[in-house]
């Protein structure tokens, strides 16, 4: 038995969204998301990106909110949220 991936779990709770609004003939608008803080920044930039991505190609509005962490990683943080977030590169 194959273990879904983390980004396979994304892709079909966003397939699912897409065809209950289709189905029901209401839109869809993915609110707030973001990624628990204690993980290494590398698997939330790949989770946070991964949501993003999905909600953009299946035309899903969202929003999202974030905070910067305090300290000397500040500026490094703010940067790979922003990737995965907004899709931006410094």
């Amino acid at each position: 038995m194959k273990l879904e991936t983390q980004e396979d779990a994304v892709a079909s709770s966003f397939m699912q969204a897409q065809m209950w609004s289709i189905t029901n003939g209401v839109p869809v608008h993915m609110g707030e998301f973001g990624a628990y803080e204690p993980r290494d920044i590398d698997s939330r930039e790949r989770w946070t990106t991964a949501v993003r991505s999905w909600s953009e190609s299946l035309d899903i509005p969202f929003s999202s909110t974030f905070h910067l962490a305090i300290g000397s990683s500040e500026q490094v943080l703010g940067s790979m949220i922003r990737m995965g977030v907004l899709g931006e590169r410094d």
